[in-house]
């Protein structure tokens, strides 16, 4: 997971009976007059992706139902590229936007989460994407460009290693399957 840190190095909290409602709950707060909502991916050389907007208030009720984030994680901060954004509105008036990122962090820069991300659930996570990808919105396009590059960084890493020895000795890492 690089590029994402925990404030506490993600030590399980331990819930107690004053302690501040959860993350999950304060997102059911926020939301609770939301009457439509939109998805936004972004994809990779597109400077304005398309919004895909979801009318009703079953849209976002199915979005609050499967959502799940993951209590035990403190305050976390993912430092990497925006997968998709999700707006919720009541009207016109925006309630909240979530930006996500690594197809696991949610990000709500206004309210209480101050910023940091929330994790979700690897269940969250999956239903996430077939969700979004069944409203005409792929969230996977920014984590598969980053894939395809990291791969194109470590074949040209391994040509350059490769490059430094004798023909003869090129022979034995062209049998490879793997450069140590």
């Amino acid at each position: 997971l690089a590029g994402c840190s925990t404030a506490a190095t993600m030590a399980r909290r331990h819930a107690s009976a004053d302690s501040a409602p959860s993350r999950r709950a304060q997102l059911r707060q926020a939301l609770a007059h939301a009457d439509r909502m939109t998805i936004q991916a972004s994809v990779p050389g597109e400077t304005t992706p398309a919004v895909r907007e979801l009318a009703g208030p079953a849209a976002v009720i199915d979005f609050l139902d499967n959502m799940e984030i993951d209590e035990a994680y403190g305050p976390v901060h993912c430092d990497c590229p925006v997968d998709g954004v999700f707006s919720f509105y009541a009207g016109e008036k925006l309630l909240a936007a979530l930006s996500l990122r690594r197809l696991g962090y949610l990000r709500r820069a206004d309210g209480p989460w101050g910023g940091s991300d929330v994790v979700v659930t690897a269940n969250s996570m999956q239903w996430l994407q077939q969700w979004s990808k069944q409203a005409g919105c792929d969230l996977t396009a920014q984590v598969q460009a980053m894939a395809a590059k990291e791969t194109q960084g470590s074949d040209a890493a391994k040509q350059r290693f490769v490059a430094g020895f004798t023909p003869d000795a090129r022979k034995i890492f062209e049998q490879a399957d793997t450069v140590v």
